[in-house]
């Protein structure tokens, strides 16, 4: 036996040992993988393709080597049919659906069901059948042009599948790369081989090369399938799957590198193409940082505050583990789902439980003792207009008595009126609309019984508000500037800290003594990030400032405690913060929105004509 006849034998052999182990193992663990199917149906045409070329060597019989040349030809037809589509399938292109990929397969498919081992039929696709002796017995057939274009169309269409392939081998993740690329190198080497039988060299003259080119590509595969799973990473899966999610997900390697992310995840990590394989903790080092990677971190899912285009965000993370190729080393998908929206809700709603708090905490205590203080003079009264007759004094006494049950009233009706816009102003603000910063501060100061004082508006800017709870905030501290600012008169600076009435009209002096008319003058200014209010008087006492926000603080003796607080709750409402500056002279109070201001400046005691 000769070493080229050795070769024609052996090459096929190993072929169909290796194919018939790939096709096993398709059908028996990957038969529900999309295109698994066309991809064992290739197998085992190609399985046939060499065992019928095996026959056409080994045997002698010159019939029996025609018939096994033919079959061999219908089978490699078959073969590439079956390679095309799955190509298709694979890449989810399906080009093989088209109406001139569909006539093309239909009609080669058919063709090869003519029976061209008969004369009258064999003359469509060859000529004749010379038998040849060296360097063994085997048959040439000389092809007919019809032969020649059924080829270059398998040909077409097989680059064609073989350029999908590719453009998936560079759009998928990193993971996937080696598997495409020893597939698309065992397709190539048949496509080489097809090219060497067509003229650049032969072992025998006149017999095909094309399968010796099957065996590197049958090699390929099997390193594609065991080696890197082939089956278990789709680009398909993971552009339908990975891509649909509008979440960001992020893929690490064993290492913790960054091997691959989804669209989503450039809007957290927009440079995120330029970092594939390096450390993770380098490309976020806030994201790495907040990631729980051990085995109990999918049971956790992390919580996370990140700024976002200068926003900020907030996402629940969830880590999964996967097992990488070699199964001793894991792999990291990370999924953040933006909960930003959650939170605020959840914000939002816990706020509104402490503004019920403050609601029954209120109701129980501060209301219930200017009651008994009503309830006792109202006694007091009882006795005295019992009596047959009421001297001088007594009459004084009572008038007095009377009305002291007033003052308790109408302190009752300020309790209950600060409750309400406390209980109301945690609501969740529901529609808001553009207000001008002005506009709405002197509407507020007309509200308010000023004096001589005199309101002084620095910028001019527009805000996205609930108009009636930014009213709320300004009257409340206009009349605390206005009660406890005064420079002239004041007589209880540092007895009280803040007023609680929401009564526009209210003259009554809840939280220090008579001030009289006061010379305050009152400030809103537009700054960087949100506004301020202040005023030039004394100032809030520094044992005061730390406790002014708390629901019920107050030092006067008929204070509620719910002015500032109110002003809190309605800031908070808008998602804004307040805080007390405590480095300014006067009394001043910033609040920190979203909004940018401009530079205008103005002074007024009087609204202008158009500030309505």
């Amino acid at each position: 036996m000769s070493l080229v006849f050795a070769v024609y034998v052996v090459a096929p052999l190993v072929t169909i040992v290796i194919g018939g182990v790939l096709a096993a193992w398709v059908y028996t663990h990957h038969r529900s993988v999309r295109g698994s199917d066309w991809f064992l149906l290739h197998l085992v045409a190609g399985i046939g393709w060499m065992g019928a070329f095996l026959a056409h060597v080994v045997l002698q019989d010159a019939e029996l080597q025609i018939l096994a040349a033919i079959l061999s030809s219908k089978l490699s037809a078959w073969a590439f049919i079956a390679n095309i589509v799955f190509a298709s399938v694979y890449s989810e292109s399906d080009f093989h659906r088209h109406p001139l990929a569909k006539v093309a397969l239909g009609g080669i498919a058919l063709s090869t069901l003519i029976p061209t081992w008969i004369a009258p039929f064999q003359s469509i696709f060859y000529r004749e059948f010379v038998l040849v002796s060296r360097p063994f017995h085997h048959v040439v057939a000389e092809k007919t042009p019809f032969y020649e274009l059924v080829g270059l169309v398998l040909a077409i269409l097989a680059t064609y599948g073989l350029l999908q392939l590719v453009r998936y081998m560079l759009t998928t993740p990193r993971r996937s790369r080696a598997q495409l690329t020893l597939f698309v190198l065992g397709t190539l080497s048949v496509m080489f081989a097809i090219v060497a039988e067509d003229g650049i060299w032969f072992l025998v003259e006149g017999l095909s090369t094309t399968e010796f080119g099957v065996l590197p590509y049958v090699v390929c595969v099997s390193l594609a399938l065991f080696r890197f799973r082939l089956f278990d990473v789709l680009p398909v899966a993971r552009n339908a799957v990975v891509e649909a999610l509008r979440d960001p997900v992020f893929v690490l390697d064993g290492e913790r590198r960054l091997v691959d992310f989804n669209d989503a995840a450039l809007t957290i990590l927009p440079g995120a193409g330029d970092r594939i394989g390096e450390a993770f903790a380098d490309v976020h080092p806030t994201l790495a940082a907040g990631i729980d990677f051990g085995p109990e971190a999918a049971d956790a899912p992390a919580r996370l505050t990140l700024d976002v285009g200068g926003d900020t965000r907030h996402y629940s993370v969830n880590v999964s583990r996967v097992d990488d190729d070699g199964g001793d080393v894991d792999w990291y998908s990370i999924l953040l789902r933006d909960v930003t929206d959650l939170e605020r809700s959840r914000w939002q709603l816990a706020k509104q439980n402490e503004r019920l708090e403050q609601v029954a905490s209120t109701i129980s205590h501060d209301l219930r003792n200017p009651i008994n203080v009503a309830d006792g003079y109202a006694e007091f009264l009882d006795e005295q207009l019992a009596g047959d007759s009421l001297s001088g004094d007594e009459l004084d006494a009572a008038r007095e008595n009377l009305t002291k049950t007033r003052e308790s009233h109408e302190r009752m009706g300020e309790i209950i009126e600060d409750v309400l816009t406390l209980a109301r102003g945690g609501k969740t603000v529901g529609e808001t609309e553009p207000v001008s910063l002005s506009t709405t501060a002197w509407e507020a100061w007309e509200n308010v019984e000023t004096g001589d004082a005199k309101l002084s508006l620095t910028g001019e800017r527009t805000v996205e508000v609930d108009r009636s709870k930014l009213l709320s905030v300004f009257e409340n501290l206009f009349r605390n500037s206005v009660e406890h600012g005064s420079t002239g008169s004041r007589t209880q600076s540092d007895d009280s800290v803040e007023h609680g009435s929401t009564d526009p009209r209210s003259q009554t002096r809840e939280d220090g003594g008579e001030h009289g008319p006061s010379g305050v003058t009152v400030t809103v200014e537009a700054i960087d990030g949100g506004f301020a209010v202040a005023d030039d008087g004394p100032g809030i006492p520094a044992v005061h400032c730390e406790r002014i926000f708390e629901d019920g603080y107050t030092t006067g003796e008929d204070g509620t405690g719910l002015g500032l607080s109110i002003v809190r709750t309605m800031a908070e409402s808008h998602g804004w913060t307040v805080e007390l500056d405590g480095d300014a002279d006067g009394a001043r109070f910033v609040f920190s929105t979203a909004d940018s201001p401009s530079s205008s400046s103005v002074t007024r005691s009087k609204p202008p004509a158009n500030a309505r």
